[in-house]
């Protein structure tokens, strides 16, 4: 059982929030809190919660901190693939396929506390006959978003210059906040981890971007410059 005692109500909240639980009543989302292979677990900062190769059949939210997809070359050099923040989800990619090993290590990037969903284990309970098919229509739904974020992330890397990596991953965030002025997610490091580019080089770019009336900055919040 989850040990509901861990789990505050900003915590609570962030699960009823979940897209993976979009239409369940909090009745029966107390009920699936509550079963043995849902699970509440607290990570300390730089703790790696998977492993590359370990078999993921949990669906993964984070309540508390920020988990990290690290991939680690063969020279043993670390860089951030993708981060995930207070209340967000990992895992349909890997519950969803047939071959579910894991490309990259899951690392806390800071304390974190994480609830996890056996998914099949979920979907295989008679108690929740009933909700299945909504449940699993709403991993599909989120799968499908998580895979477009993951073609925008492709368009940014593909871009030549580290200039334009910035400015079309900016352009991209300005366009979902729907403003000019927006907050990105990302400290400097992680961004520069996020866009493949050295991470003092890009500071030096963003400095001239803002010299050249491109935008404007302080620390995570931007406003792009119209010409």
């Amino acid at each position: 059982m989850a040990n509901v005692a861990r789990l505050q109500e900003a915590d609570i909240e962030k699960i009823y929030l979940c897209p993976l639980f979009k239409g369940i009543d909090t009745s029966t989302l107390a009920a699936i809190i509550k079963k043995p292979y849902t699970k509440v677990t607290e990570c300390e900062d730089d703790t790696v919660v998977y492993k590359t190769g370990q078999k993921l059949s949990q669906m993964v939210l984070v309540l508390t901190g920020e988990l990290g997809l690290i991939n680690t070359n063969f020279r043993h050099e670390s860089s951030i693939v993708e981060v995930f923040d207070s209340g967000e989800l990992f895992g349909s990619e890997y519950v969803l396929a047939s071959d579910n090993h894991l490309n990259y290590d899951v690392c806390a990037l800071e304390d974190s506390k994480i609830l996890t969903i056996d998914y099949s284990k979920l979907v295989a309970d008679k108690d929740f006959a009933k909700i299945i098919g909504v449940i699993s229509n709403n991993l599909l739904q989120f799968h499908v978003a998580h895979t477009r974020a993951l073609q925008a992330h492709i368009y940014h890397l593909a871009q030549p210059t580290t200039r334009e990596k910035l400015l079309a991953y900016l352009t991209d965030e300005s366009n979902k906040a729907g403003s000019n002025s927006f907050h990105i997610k990302f400290d400097r490091q992680e961004l520069a981890d996020y866009l493949a580019v050295e991470r003092s080089a890009m500071c030096a770019e963003l400095s001239r971007m803002q010299k050249a009336g491109l935008l404007t900055y302080r620390k995570n919040d931007f406003t792009l410059k119209k010409k």
